[in-house]
């Protein structure tokens, strides 16, 4: 074979899991050295670490409760004004019982679906869209059904759509002179 060179003649022998160790064993029989104290060290700093972090987690999960109850509870964010677009059939006081919305509550309580919900259930409206305006305003903006014409239904007369779609009984109250 080849003549070995000195710098692997010297060379310490490589350890693999076959071979066993020339170091001798710690009269403790603590394992890789250590002694008990070390592992109670180490068991306690994770032991503070982790509760130090699950307080930490509580404190801010506590924190985010008083701020939410502050929130829903203030007076800023009371509801002020109530802007209402696109309607020619509908009054004022018709939408905001539709849309179960009143001046003086907490807009971070309303939920839009649920007044977006209580519009589409009119008959009269083709689409809605509802806006939160931070801190004390709501948007609404309403597309009506346009009645085109009368339509006899079970014996009731109803307003209709150019599609034919009722919309409404007649009644005196709502009275469009139609063909």
């Amino acid at each position: 074979m080849g003549i070995l060179t000195s710098s692997k003649r010297n060379r310490r022998p490589s350890r693999n899991s076959y071979t066993v160790s020339s170091r001798p064993s710690s009269p403790s029989g603590a394992a890789n050295g250590k002694s008990f104290f070390a592992h109670v060290k180490t068991a306690l700093s994770w032991t503070l670490g982790l509760g130090l972090g699950a307080l930490l987690l509580v404190g801010l999960a506590l924190g985010g409760l008083h701020l939410h109850r502050l929130a829903t509870t203030s007076d800023f964010f009371a509801i002020r004004r109530i802007e209402i677009r696109g309607t020619t059939h509908f009054n004022r006081e018709e939408v905001l019982k539709a849309a179960n919305l009143q001046v003086g509550v907490n807009s971070l309580t309303v939920n839009i679906a649920d007044v977006e919900r209580g519009l589409r259930d009119n008959p009269g409206v083709a689409a809605v869209a509802v806006k939160r305006r931070l801190p004390d305003a709501f948007e609404i903006r309403i597309r009506e059904r346009i009645p085109a014409f009368w339509m006899l239904k079970d014996g009731v007369l109803h307003y209709a759509d150019n599609r034919g779609r009722t919309i409404a009984p007649v009644s005196v109250g709502n009275f469009l002179s139609l063909p």
